[in-house]
């Protein structure tokens, strides 16, 4: 399930987003919600919090960019999280890790916070309905139900992509 996450994310790390590089007409502050946006969340401050702790130049880290039909971009690594949501975890998979800071574009890191963020998302029932609702709620932080919000297509991407990863590990068991 997590490696199938992985592929509907980034292909598995090929692709950790197109902006925000240098070069890039799309900046950091372009592309995700600041402190004047009208908006819940202000990944921009929460962004430059983490490239200080990281020690990096928030300048030409790959982000990902919006997409074509609207929303913010900002989502960082082969996990894809958004600043805001890394925060939360961030904390968790350092200790985990055994590491002082986390970095959302060390993919250990990256995938201890999404399996974390899965299983209390409710993945951890492992059955197909909990998943794809994990999945769901992953991409947008709501339900694959949700009236006003048609992401069920991302949480039956994500389960074929497991159903096709699954049959290759079971080729490999059998």
């Amino acid at each position: 399930f997590l490696l199938a996450i992985a592929t509907q994310e980034t292909g598995i790390g090929k692709n950790v987003g197109t902006c925000n590089r240098v070069g890039d007409k799309k900046k950091w502050y372009d592309i995700m919600p600041g402190p004047n946006d009208n908006s819940w969340r202000d990944d921009q401050t929460i962004f430059l919090k983490i490239m200080k702790d990281l020690g990096m130049n928030p300048v030409g880290v790959p982000l990902s960019c919006p997409a074509p039909w609207g929303g913010y971009g900002g989502a960082m690594g082969p996990m894809q999280f958004i600043p805001a949501t890394w925060n939360q975890y961030s904390s968790r998979v350092a200790k985990s890790a055994g590491v002082a800071i986390a970095n959302p574009w060390n993919p250990q890191h990256a995938f201890i916070a999404s399996s974390t963020y899965l299983s209390d998302l409710g993945a951890g029932k492992q059955t197909f309905e909990a998943e794809r609702e994990a999945a769901c709620k992953y991409y947008s932080g709501r339900s694959c139900y949700a009236p006003k919000v048609k992401n069920m297509f991302y949480g039956n991407s994500v389960m074929a992509h497991k159903s096709k990863i699954q049959a290759k590990i079971d080729v490999l068991e059998g």
